[in-house]
């Protein structure tokens, strides 16, 4: 699509082009209620995932454990500059300088 030019419309799961704003917001609607919305894990892919698992719990007690600043820190430290890991939009440089 040229730069500047405009959508006529959408296709609907029928393959029918809808024009109208509201006939392309249900378009657009269905299309992320489909693409987030919950489904059923398959049962086949289910029981793969479920035997590929290691099933012990060698892990319970360092992931129930309280968090210390140095946990913290030592997260924050690893992690690469220039980014934001939040849904914030704040830097990891923000969170070093400011975190403590």
């Amino acid at each position: 699509m040229a730069r500047g030019t405009l959508m006529k419309g959408l296709k609907g799961r029928d393959g029918v082009t809808l024009t109208s704003t509201e006939g392309q917001m249900k378009v657009v609607e269905g299309f992320f209620s489909d693409l987030f919305g919950e489904k059923a894990p398959l049962p086949d892919r289910l029981t793969d995932v479920l035997n590929f698992v290691d099933r012990t719990v060698g892990d319970g007690g360092s992931l129930e454990a309280d968090l210390n600043l140095n946990d913290v820190t030592d997260a924050l430290q690893s992690f690469k500059k220039g980014k934001a890991p939040g849904l914030d939009g704040l830097p990891l440089e923000f969170y070093l300088t400011f975190g403590t």
